[in-house]
């Protein structure tokens, strides 16, 4: 036999290596990646911005805040016009030209105006401005406060100064 290709004795060769075991293996994950689930939270609370600021909810820039500390944003409660009127004790009924605007919103006419004093009834003080008003318009608006007076014992203050 040809002893040359035979390592001489004695002398093995050493064993190969061992597997090295890897701590940090790649693995593939079976969800969104953390980089992923952040920028979702970015876009929903920017979301949430826009539309609160597009309904008026919350305030930026110049304006916001004046009067309120500091800080460039105010939030903002919406009450509903009912409960603003619950709160205040007095509620303005305006005679302009040929308008009549009942605490502040314009009404179409004199029953529209009857209609919303009725809801309301005595628990309210009216106060009755004509400022540039047309006498047919005053006259209505006179009449159906008169009528209101008697029949649901409304407080009306009439603003006789100012035809």
């Amino acid at each position: 036999m040809n002893d040359k290709n035979l390592p001489p004795e004695g002398h093995q060769p050493p064993p190969p290596p061992p597997e090295k075991h890897r701590k940090h293996e790649k693995r593939r994950r079976k969800g969104p990646s953390f980089g992923t689930v952040f920028l979702l939270i970015i876009i929903l609370a920017v979301a949430v911005l826009v539309i609160l600021w597009k309904n008026d909810l919350i305030h930026f820039g110049k304006e916001a805040g004046k009067g309120e500390g500091e800080g460039g944003t105010s939030i903002v409660s919406s009450v509903p016009e009912s409960e603003t009127s619950e709160v205040s004790t007095e509620i303005e009924i305006k005679v302009e030209n040929d308008k009549i605007y009942f605490d502040g919103k314009e009404v179409a006419n004199a029953d529209e105006l009857k209609t919303k004093i009725t809801e309301i009834g005595d628990k309210k003080t009216y106060n009755f401005i004509h400022d540039s008003a047309i006498k047919g318009t005053y006259d209505d608006v006179k009449a159906v406060l008169n009528d209101l007076e008697r029949a649901l014992s409304i407080k009306v203050n009439y603003n006789e100064t100012s035809e």
